[in-house]
């Protein structure tokens, strides 16, 4: 992914654009988790559908300023031009995100291309470096670092669910709805067609039945949050 689109996705929270293609939640008062859709799902077969697992910082003004895409066996960063080396993305790495990582992994590897510009490629080394990570190979490009290996001096983990309105949840629950109505337009020209709409029908079902867990998960979240009489 080119630094340009995460620059985007970094203006559409700033500017809260787009607030149906990018779902956040806070892990801690500087860190936001995301899930980012490039796009909208459409009618028709996407070739190369995909959507995208970020961590994006924030400033003490609340002010999203960089983003770390998560590929699983690899992490991309990028820092607006204005907030780099202020230490807020090693900060973020070392309290939040990389202890958040290791809830899960064993090793969290990334690589540094010199690809991105001799300056840029000694700022990321410097901050991989300050964090442990060491180099796989003599080329110095990929670096890892084990969760056992890892030193966590200070630790900020603050979770908390980001509640939508209740007419954000009918939404939610018109768009289980329409899969349902779909994939039940599907099966019946299956079945008159052929007879067999290999049990499409069942699974049609079974997805109408979240449009109530998607309102039961509401409110009980809301309940808890003391919002619900």
């Amino acid at each position: 992914m080119r630094n340009k689109e995460i620059k985007k996705y970094i203006s559409w929270l700033n500017e809260k654009k787009n607030q149906d293609l990018i779902f956040t939640r806070q892990i801690s008062s500087t860190v936001d988790e995301g899930i980012v859709w490039p796009n909208n799902p459409g009618d028709g077969v996407v070739a190369n559908f995909d959507r995208h697992h970020f961590f994006f910082i924030k400033n003490e003004k609340d002010i999203y300023v960089g983003a770390i895409l998560d590929m699983g066996t690899d992490l991309h960063w990028y820092m607006l031009k204005e907030y780099r080396k202020k230490g807020y993305l090693t900060n973020a790495l070392r309290v939040t995100i990389l202890p958040y990582l290791f809830l899960e992994r064993e090793e969290q590897r990334i690589s540094i291309s010199e690809g991105i510009g001799p300056v840029n490629h000694q700022n990321s080394k410097s901050v991989a470096t300050k964090l442990g990570f060491r180099p796989m190979y003599e080329t110095g490009s990929q670096f890892v670092l084990t969760k056992e290996e890892f030193i966590i001096d200070r630790l900020l983990i603050e979770e908390e669910d980001n509640l939508m309105s209740d007419e954000r949840c009918e939404l939610l629950k018109s768009r289980v709805n329409q899969a349902y109505r779909i994939l039940l337009k599907v099966s019946d020209e299956l079945t008159i067609r052929y007879l067999d709409d290999g049990n499409l029908s069942d699974l049609a079902k079974s997805v109408r039945s979240y449009m109530a867990k998607v309102d039961q998960i509401h409110w009980m979240v809301k309940r808890e949050e003391g919002l619900n009489p």
